[in-house]
């Protein structure tokens, strides 16, 4: 009962958090990070996915930032065939010898030192932001990491709404199914946060 008075309530705007250091980030390091490659883990499921093209979507029109997303495997549930192919998410099969070229790379909802990705061992991200409780050796010029996010998708939505930017239809229905789908319908691990980005989405 208490969640369905929460889905009825008017969307607050986002308090100051993880999403305004991403932003300044972005800012700050503009296009001396370009290109940027953007890599999720593998096999990504829809939470990375939509992160990822969220992240891509706010460099690119922020800062001119030109940037990549790539995975390693394979896109394996139909319905996430299904998201990448109908919203037509700019998202690349990881080629041989990729990461090594890219001088910057940013990971999302992964971190390096998880053994889900491909990023090296032995390099600094750029850029890591997820969801997911920081590993002890996780590094990066910047680390946006809060597990009091239920996704990495509403963190992406907190910065899109932060930035200003009208996202398009189409990385909007992908957000909106990254949190539904990581949260199992807002009903796992869900906070006011989650909620709140879904809720925004919808209005869009």
């Amino acid at each position: 009962m208490a969640k369905e008075t929460a889905l009825s309530e008017p969307v607050a705007p986002p308090t100051p958090g993880p999403q305004h250091e991403l932003l300044h980030f972005l800012a700050q390091r503009g296009k001396d990070i370009s290109p940027l490659l953007i890599i999720t883990h593998n096999h990504p499921d829809p939470d990375c996915l939509a992160s990822a093209v969220a992240l891509a979507f706010l460099a690119e029109k922020l800062h001119g930032i030109k940037t990549r997303i790539a995975y390693s495997g394979i896109v394996g549930r139909v319905e996430n065939q299904a998201l990448v192919r109908v919203l037509r998410l700019p998202v690349h099969s990881l080629r041989e010898g990729e990461v090594q070229r890219y001088q910057h790379v940013a990971l999302v909802d992964t971190q390096p030192p998880f053994q889900n990705n491909p990023f090296p061992k032995n390099r600094k991200a750029t850029l890591v932001v997820d969801h997911h409780p920081r590993n002890k050796r996780t590094d990066a010029d910047l680390l946006v990491i809060d597990p009091a996010y239920g996704a990495t998708s509403t963190l992406l939505t907190e910065a899109v709404q932060a930035s200003g930017l009208q996202p398009p239809a189409k990385l909007s229905t992908a957000l909106l199914y990254g949190i539904i789908s990581e949260t199992q319908n807002l009903g796992r691990e869900a906070g006011e946060r989650d909620i709140n980005a879904y809720l925004w989405l919808l209005k869009i």
